[in-house]
């Protein structure tokens, strides 16, 4: 099923939206994969907040151009299935592994020393990568058709994330976004729960919360062992 947004003139026959279902969802699935694949930009939900994505190997600059933030800034990688991120650290010890272990799949964002298996286009200058395995059976789709996603919230740089594509048309009616128009393909999951990932920084000794979220410290702490 694919809906016009209800936009400004600017933007019609800009972004196409496909409204996702659960009967649905394999055919939206594959178009989107589709868009990725062409090296498109697509706003999508996930298990948090809506997402603006790009398959890995293209890079994070399309989305800091989109986002208006800093393109060296790090960007997380989505993947299908906690051994996929976990290959991307160089030497997950046994703490990390039981950290993905219990919040795989979740929201929970692992940033670890990148190993060679990192995709080097989302390694931060620092060596360091930021993994997640959502618990999201469109998004678990598309990194299974694509592969590895970078990914980052749907939203300006220093706004809020957005949590239904209500967000989008706001910000579209406002005039405040033209960027947008780099959006290849939008696709509507609905409402969703707003709150975006726990960030745990794993490089040293002990698990550091870099950015709270759904996972608090207590649960962390039980989790690492």
């Amino acid at each position: 099923m694919v809906a016009r947004l209800p936009i400004t003139p600017a933007y019609l026959g800009v972004m196409e939206v496909a409204a996702l279902s659960a009967r649905e969802l394999g055919t939206v699935a594959k178009r989107t994969a589709a868009s990725l694949r062409a090296g498109a930009v697509v706003l999508i939900p996930t298990d948090t907040v809506y997402g603006l994505a790009v398959a890995v190997d293209v890079g994070g600059e399309a989305l800091a151009r989109v986002k208006r933030r800093d393109p060296d800034k790090p960007i997380a990688v989505l993947v299908a299935e906690p051994p996929d991120g976990l290959a991307m650290f160089e030497a997950a010890s046994a703490a990390v592994s039981n950290l993905a272990q219990a919040g795989w799949p979740g929201p929970l964002t692992l940033v670890g020393r990148a190993g060679p298996d990192a995709p080097q286009a989302a390694v931060t200058p620092h060596g360091t990568i930021g993994v997640r395995c959502p618990a999201d059976a469109f998004v678990h789709q598309l990194a299974t058709l694509v592969g590895p996603l970078s990914v980052t919230s749907a939203n300006l740089a220093g706004n809020q994330p957005m949590c239904s594509l209500a967000g989008l048309d706001e910000a579209n009616l406002a005039n405040r976004w033209p960027e947008l128009s780099n959006v290849a393909l939008a696709v509507d999951g609905g409402e969703l729960p707003g709150a975006p990932s726990t960030v745990v920084d794993v490089t040293g000794d002990q698990p550091r919360i870099v950015r709270a979220g759904p996972v608090d410290e207590a649960t962390l702490r039980e989790w690492w062992g």
